[in-house]
């Protein structure tokens, strides 16, 4: 399980917007969709995850929306479940 404080650090670097940069995905450069905070772990609007990247150059984890999510990893959001999708913002 991913510690609260590690996504909130991840949800506040990424301004509450898909970090994903993959154009696979369908989006040139950076995703941006927007996000909201209660909807972590769902798959509708502004619903979103946390995922580990393994690059010590980067931040551990990245915020993705739930779309680029699914992509990146083969799973829905939720698939991943945490106790940090509570209804309070960061």
């Amino acid at each position: 399980m991913v510690p609260e404080q590690v996504v909130r650090d991840a949800w506040l670097r990424a301004e509450a917007l898909c970090e994903c940069r993959k154009d696979a995905h369908g989006h040139p450069g950076r995703c941006n969709q927007f996000l909201i905070w209660a909807e972590r772990g769902e798959t509708g609007r502004g619903a979103w995850e946390a995922r580990r990247r393994d690059d010590p150059r980067v931040p551990p984890y990245e915020i993705l929306c739930a779309a680029c999510y699914a992509k990146a990893t083969g799973r829905l959001p939720g698939a991943a479940a945490s106790s940090t999708s509570d209804s309070e913002g960061p």
